[in-house]
């Protein structure tokens, strides 16, 4: 195990899959935290993550990274946004456009220049985590805010695969303290 003293947070492809995955079980076995994970599960997350990779990062490292990885997120999903009849290549995991749409969309904001070539690393696993709290520009939505309706739901007629336009129903527990991601 990794020595008492914090350790400096040096985020690889690897580490940042292990805090993925934990954070991903955590959901599927305690349901989605709503606005962020509660302190006694921030708590189950920090020592699972330590204790596999053998680091010993802190709630707040793990936070800060999950917050980097959310704005990727949200890039992403204001970049498929309100697009329909898109292409996609599963291989990759990138999307299909033309030169003049990918320049249109880069010029319109210059963060979606990291799409055009590869796609959003760990997509799956951002969604089930951040899936449901992004705020885009076309919508916000939580969980805590009750089941969406039909009216608010999603609606695309885009050949995107389809779970990256999921909404789902969560519970939340409003007795127990927040901590946001």
């Amino acid at each position: 195990m990794a020595s008492k003293e914090k350790d400096s947070a040096r985020w690889d492809r690897c580490t940042t899959k292990n805090l993925l995955e934990i954070c991903v079980k955590e959901i599927q076995t305690s349901g989605k935290p709503g606005i962020g994970f509660k302190t006694r599960r921030w708590k189950v997350v920090v020592d699972e993550f330590n204790k596999r990779t053998n680091k010993n990062y802190n709630q707040k490292q793990l936070k800060n990274r999950l917050d980097f990885l959310r704005f990727d997120w949200t890039a992403w999903k204001q970049l498929l946004g309100k697009e329909t009849r898109l292409e996609w290549n599963h291989e990759t995991g990138t999307i299909v456009a033309n030169d003049t749409w990918w320049e249109a969309k880069i010029k319109d904001n210059s963060k979606y220049a990291r799409f055009r070539y590869q796609g959003l690393e760990f997509r799956k696993e951002l969604e089930i985590i951040f899936g449901e709290t992004v705020a885009t520009s076309q919508r916000s939505w939580t969980p805590i805010m009750g089941v969406p309706s039909e009216d608010s739901a999603i609606k695309t007629n885009s050949t995107i695969s389809e779970e990256i336009a999921e909404y789902g129903e969560e519970e939340t527990n409003p007795d127990e303290d927040t901590s946001l991601w």
